[in-house]
Formats: C-alpha cells, structure tokens, sequence
C-alpha cells in the first residue's frame, strides 16, 4: 500500500509528479497555505500517514491547534514534517 502524504503548502509540480509515483498525495496547488479545515478535510478524505506542514503561523508552542486536532483524530501513527 503507498503511503499517504498530505502537504499544506506549494510545492514544484515536479516534486508532485515525482510523489505521486510513489504516493497517495494529496497537493496543495496554490501559493497560500491550507486553511486548517481544508487541512482537516483532506487529512480525513485519506488519514495520512504524512502531513507536510509550513511553519507555524500561531504564537504558541507546539503544534497548532489543526495540527494537534489532526494528530488526535487519526487512525493510525501519523509522521509530522515542518518545513521552512
């Protein structure tokens, strides 16, 4: 089974192509970031076993509340990647 993979942010349609391959991937074609209820549909649409996050956009620490309520509601382990 491919692993299913996440990502919030715009990543080069090349990179896409290439996880797709090897991916059940669901992309994030705009240059804005996932608002946190298109991040917590998708999350359910699949239940990642990736989520590919920005950086933070809250004040506080640990993950944001979305990260946190996607991390809670998933079925299995789920492999968390922040990106600059």
């Amino acid at each position: 089974m491919k692993p299913r993979v996440v990502i919030t942010h715009w990543v080069h349609p090349e990179v896409v192509e290439l996880l797709s391959q090897q991916c059940v991937l669901i992309p994030n074609p705009t240059r804005e970031s996932l608002p946190g209820e298109e991040i917590l549909r998708a999350s359910d649409s699949i239940d990642p076993d990736v989520l590919v996050i920005g950086r933070r956009q809250h004040d506080t620490p640990g993950p944001s509340p979305v990260v946190r309520e996607v991390l809670e509601h998933s079925h299995r382990p789920v492999l968390l990647v922040a990106v600059a």
